[in-house]
């Protein structure tokens, strides 16, 4: 599984549109992709070069001929090259879904405390002020007299 190098427009094509739904924070799917990329050709919003894909007709309309095949397996070929930072990936059994990626908990190099990836830090309340204890005994006081301990 590899880009294929003699299709420049192809893959610029593929990428772009990844970006955008990476951007948007969209999921989305290699079959999305393969969708977005017919209609974009046939449109004429995007180019892709006809000697690198073939040609086929649509309404009698020449349009670069855009396999879902060779789309799949360029964004997956993107995903393996990180070029998806922020999302994951999940399989149904039939494809991959892609999408923005779970916060993580990692912990803090600091001190003992675990703080989320990719989130803003928590705003706490303060903290109240401490109070002087006022000699109430502890449940674990209290369980300990009545065992005579």
């Amino acid at each position: 599984m590899c880009i294929d190098l003699t299709k420049p427009t192809f893959n610029t094509a593929i990428e772009t549109v990844v970006q955008e739904l990476l951007m948007a924070g969209q999921a989305f799917t290699a079959h999305d992709i393969t969708e977005e990329l017919r209609k974009r050709a046939a449109a004429g919003t995007v180019f892709i070069d006809r000697d690198e894909t073939g040609e086929i007709f649509i309404n009698g309309n020449p349009q670069p001929r855009i396999a879902h095949d060779e789309v799949r397996e360029v964004v997956h070929d993107l995903f393996h090259q990180g070029k998806m930072t922020g999302f994951d990936r999940s399989n149904n059994g039939s494809y991959w879904l892609y999408e923005r990626a779970a916060a993580t908990v990692q912990p803090d190099d600091d001190d003992d405390t675990a703080q989320l990836v990719d989130d803003a830090p928590a705003q706490l309340p303060p903290a109240p002020p401490p109070q002087a204890y006022d000699g109430t005994p502890t449940l674990i006081d209290r369980l300990l007299r009545r065992l005579g301990l």
